[in-house]
């Protein structure tokens, strides 16, 4: 049984800051065993160019033009025919993380330690914002507080951090069916 945690880390942001993009997943296997494999093969800009790679043990980035994308990951990993794959063997309690990063300013790395802290502000800056209460009352919802507060989050991740307009028909692009 594997368990998958996907987040952009949440750091209190301010207008106009400009940090790289971010996306972490924790590959969890929970009891057993199972292979995991990662095909990393991007196409930027539509594809209207070549995006060139270039791989290190635990990273690979990828550029086209003035556009950069690096994939670290906490385990080593190799190139097979210009694109990235790998494959590993995870027993129950092992942890896989992943980190991309769009445009990053800075060479990426991504150990579990990394994953874990990221993982953890995350988690506390968003409980922090739901104790908020940002209507200034404290309401019993009874059994309805998780779904309000999972739709509260929701409305919140819709929202433009520079000016607090939220965006609109977030499910535009999603397929009717899976």
């Amino acid at each position: 049984e594997i368990e998958l945690t996907d987040f952009m880390p949440a750091l209190p942001v301010k207008p106009g800051d400009r940090r790289s993009p971010e996306i972490f997943r924790r590959v969890r296997q929970a009891r057993g065993t199972a292979d995991v494999g990662l095909v990393f093969d991007p196409r930027i800009d539509y594809a209207r160019g070549e995006t060139r790679l270039t791989w290190e043990a635990d990273r690979v980035e990828a550029r086209h033009r003035t556009a950069r994308l690096a994939l670290a990951v906490s385990r080593t990993f190799s190139a097979r025919d210009g694109a990235t794959a790998a494959r590993w063997r995870l027993v129950a309690g092992d942890d896989l993380w992943l980190r991309l990063t769009l445009s990053p300013s800075r060479t990426i790395s991504c150990t579990c330690e990394d994953g874990e802290a990221a993982l953890a502000a995350t988690t506390a800056y968003w409980e922090s914002w739901l104790g908020r209460r940002e209507t200034g009352r404290n309401l019993d919802l009874g059994g309805f507080r998780p779904l309000v507060e999972r739709s509260a989050l929701v409305l919140k991740l819709l929202t433009y951090a520079d000016t607090g307009a939220i965006a609109a028909a977030a499910t535009t692009s999603l397929p009717e069916r899976v």
